[in-house]
Protein backbone atom coordinates (compact mmCIF):
# COMPACT_ATOMS: atom_id res chain seq x y z
CA UNK A 1 0.00 0.00 0.00
CA UNK A 2 1.19 3.32 -0.80
CA UNK A 3 2.59 5.02 1.93
CA UNK A 4 2.52 8.70 3.99
CA UNK A 5 1.63 11.14 1.14
CA UNK A 6 1.13 8.42 -1.48
CA UNK A 7 4.60 7.27 -1.54
CA UNK A 8 5.08 3.93 -3.01
CA UNK A 9 9.30 4.18 -3.12
CA UNK A 10 10.51 1.27 -1.49
CA UNK A 11 11.15 1.23 2.40
CA UNK A 12 8.00 4.29 2.44
CA UNK A 13 5.09 1.46 1.42
CA UNK A 14 2.89 0.18 3.82
CA UNK A 15 1.21 -3.05 4.12
CA UNK A 16 -2.39 -3.67 6.06
CA UNK A 17 -2.84 -7.10 7.25
CA UNK A 18 -6.44 -9.24 8.17
CA UNK A 19 -6.97 -11.36 10.61
CA UNK A 20 -10.02 -12.96 10.43
CA UNK A 21 -11.31 -14.38 14.20
CA UNK A 22 -14.66 -15.80 15.30
CA UNK A 23 -16.65 -13.61 17.80
CA UNK A 24 -20.07 -14.81 19.20
CA UNK A 25 -22.83 -11.88 19.17
CA UNK A 26 -21.84 -10.51 23.04
CA UNK A 27 -18.02 -10.54 22.45
CA UNK A 28 -18.49 -8.77 18.65
CA UNK A 29 -20.64 -6.07 20.67
CA UNK A 30 -17.99 -6.07 22.72
CA UNK A 31 -15.41 -5.68 20.41
CA UNK A 32 -17.33 -3.13 18.77
CA UNK A 33 -17.51 -0.54 21.62
CA UNK A 34 -14.59 1.92 21.07
CA UNK A 35 -12.28 3.58 23.60
CA UNK A 36 -15.05 6.08 24.43
CA UNK A 37 -17.82 3.21 25.19
CA UNK A 38 -19.20 4.33 21.88
CA UNK A 39 -21.45 1.42 20.15
CA UNK A 40 -19.73 1.29 16.85
CA UNK A 41 -21.83 -1.36 14.95
CA UNK A 42 -19.56 -3.11 12.39
CA UNK A 43 -16.17 -1.29 12.61
CA UNK A 44 -14.15 0.20 14.65
CA UNK A 45 -11.45 2.66 13.21
CA UNK A 46 -7.73 3.00 13.81
CA UNK A 47 -7.33 4.27 17.33
CA UNK A 48 -10.72 3.63 18.56
CA UNK A 49 -10.35 -0.25 19.63
CA UNK A 50 -10.39 -0.62 23.32
CA UNK A 51 -7.05 -1.29 25.04
CA UNK A 52 -8.89 -4.61 26.38
CA UNK A 53 -9.04 -5.86 22.74
CA UNK A 54 -5.72 -4.40 21.92
CA UNK A 55 -4.16 -6.59 24.80
CA UNK A 56 -6.50 -9.56 23.61
CA UNK A 57 -5.43 -9.09 20.35
CA UNK A 58 -1.55 -9.21 21.18
CA UNK A 59 -2.42 -12.49 23.51
CA UNK A 60 -3.90 -14.13 21.03
CA UNK A 61 -1.30 -13.77 18.49
CA UNK A 62 1.29 -14.74 20.84
CA UNK A 63 -0.53 -18.07 21.50
CA UNK A 64 -1.75 -18.62 17.92
CA UNK A 65 1.05 -17.00 15.21
CA UNK A 66 4.32 -17.96 14.24
CA UNK A 67 6.84 -14.77 15.34
CA UNK A 68 6.60 -13.19 11.97
CA UNK A 69 2.98 -12.79 12.54
CA UNK A 70 3.68 -11.70 15.45
CA UNK A 71 5.81 -9.02 15.24
CA UNK A 72 3.32 -7.69 12.73
CA UNK A 73 0.27 -7.76 14.87
CA UNK A 74 2.73 -6.37 17.97
CA UNK A 75 4.11 -3.44 15.78
CA UNK A 76 0.42 -2.01 14.56
CA UNK A 77 0.56 0.83 17.28
CA UNK A 78 -3.63 1.28 16.26
CA UNK A 79 -5.24 -1.72 14.74
CA UNK A 80 -8.76 -1.30 13.54
CA UNK A 81 -11.81 -3.81 13.64
CA UNK A 82 -14.06 -4.66 11.08
CA UNK A 83 -16.84 -7.22 11.36
CA UNK A 84 -17.29 -9.39 8.27
CA UNK A 85 -21.30 -9.55 6.92
CA UNK A 86 -22.69 -11.58 3.95
CA UNK A 87 -24.95 -9.35 2.09
CA UNK A 88 -27.03 -10.27 -0.53
CA UNK A 89 -30.25 -9.84 -2.90
CA UNK A 90 -33.15 -10.51 -4.66
CA UNK A 91 -32.98 -8.01 -7.03
CA UNK A 92 -30.37 -5.03 -8.67
CA UNK A 93 -32.67 -3.51 -10.29
CA UNK A 94 -36.13 -1.95 -9.12
CA UNK A 95 -37.65 0.63 -11.92
CA UNK A 96 -34.55 2.54 -12.77
CA UNK A 97 -32.86 1.92 -9.56
CA UNK A 98 -30.25 -0.25 -9.99
CA UNK A 99 -27.62 -1.84 -6.91
CA UNK A 100 -24.17 -2.55 -8.07
CA UNK A 101 -20.86 -3.78 -6.72
CA UNK A 102 -21.31 -4.25 -2.83
CA UNK A 103 -24.50 -2.41 -2.67
CA UNK A 104 -25.83 -5.39 -4.11
CA UNK A 105 -24.03 -7.99 -2.77
CA UNK A 106 -20.93 -8.30 -0.03
CA UNK A 107 -18.93 -11.57 -0.78
CA UNK A 108 -16.68 -12.59 2.67
CA UNK A 109 -13.28 -11.24 1.75
CA UNK A 110 -11.76 -14.70 1.27
CA UNK A 111 -12.88 -14.30 -2.48
CA UNK A 112 -10.73 -11.77 -3.00
CA UNK A 113 -13.43 -10.73 -5.34
CA UNK A 114 -15.39 -6.98 -4.56
CA UNK A 115 -13.43 -5.21 -6.95
CA UNK A 116 -13.83 -7.20 -10.06
CA UNK A 117 -17.45 -7.83 -9.58
CA UNK A 118 -18.17 -4.33 -9.35
CA UNK A 119 -16.10 -4.34 -12.59
CA UNK A 120 -18.14 -6.91 -14.00
CA UNK A 121 -21.13 -5.15 -12.97
CA UNK A 122 -20.74 -1.81 -14.42
CA UNK A 123 -19.04 -3.29 -17.65
CA UNK A 124 -21.71 -5.67 -18.71
CA UNK A 125 -24.37 -3.19 -17.92
CA UNK A 126 -22.75 -0.36 -20.06
CA UNK A 127 -22.61 -3.18 -22.91
CA UNK A 128 -26.01 -4.02 -22.30
CA UNK A 129 -27.49 -0.47 -22.08
CA UNK A 130 -25.14 0.12 -25.69
CA UNK A 131 -26.97 -3.43 -27.34
CA UNK A 132 -30.66 -1.99 -26.21
CA UNK A 133 -30.06 1.98 -26.63
CA UNK A 134 -33.65 2.13 -27.05
CA UNK A 135 -34.78 -0.01 -24.17
CA UNK A 136 -33.32 0.50 -20.85
CA UNK A 137 -35.58 -1.55 -19.53
CA UNK A 138 -35.10 -4.72 -21.58
CA UNK A 139 -31.49 -4.09 -21.50
CA UNK A 140 -31.82 -4.22 -17.35
CA UNK A 141 -34.30 -7.06 -17.64
CA UNK A 142 -31.19 -8.91 -19.88
CA UNK A 143 -28.37 -7.81 -17.19
CA UNK A 144 -29.42 -8.35 -13.90
CA UNK A 145 -29.91 -12.20 -14.04
CA UNK A 146 -25.69 -12.98 -15.02
CA UNK A 147 -25.79 -10.53 -12.21
CA UNK A 148 -27.37 -12.07 -9.69
CA UNK A 149 -25.83 -15.71 -10.35
CA UNK A 150 -22.63 -14.00 -9.38
CA UNK A 151 -23.47 -12.63 -6.91
CA UNK A 152 -24.99 -15.33 -5.41
CA UNK A 153 -22.24 -17.91 -6.52
CA UNK A 154 -19.36 -15.32 -4.74
CA UNK A 155 -21.60 -15.11 -1.67
CA UNK A 156 -21.98 -18.72 -1.58
CA UNK A 157 -18.05 -19.19 -2.24
CA UNK A 158 -17.39 -17.11 0.32
CA UNK A 159 -19.39 -18.77 2.86
CA UNK A 160 -17.82 -22.20 2.20
CA UNK A 161 -14.60 -21.02 2.35
CA UNK A 162 -14.79 -18.86 5.34
CA UNK A 163 -16.82 -22.10 7.30
CA UNK A 164 -13.43 -24.41 6.11
CA UNK A 165 -11.20 -21.76 7.01
CA UNK A 166 -12.47 -20.56 10.09
CA UNK A 167 -14.97 -22.91 11.85
CA UNK A 168 -12.91 -26.24 10.51
CA UNK A 169 -15.83 -27.64 8.25
CA UNK A 170 -15.02 -28.86 4.72
CA UNK A 171 -17.47 -28.03 2.20
CA UNK A 172 -20.23 -31.35 1.84
CA UNK A 173 -20.13 -32.76 -1.69
CA UNK A 174 -23.47 -32.87 -3.11
CA UNK A 175 -23.85 -36.43 -5.30
CA UNK A 176 -26.29 -36.85 -8.01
Amino acid sequence: MPGEGNDTRAGHRLYNWVWYRVAGPDQLAAIMTDIDGRQRGFSIPEGKLAARWRQHLHEEADVLLPLPFRQVVHATEQPFAQAIRDLTVDTMVKDRVILLGDAAFIPRPHTAASAAKAAANALTLSEALLNSPNDVDRALAHWEPDQLKLGNTLYRQGRRTGDYLLLHKPPVAKVG
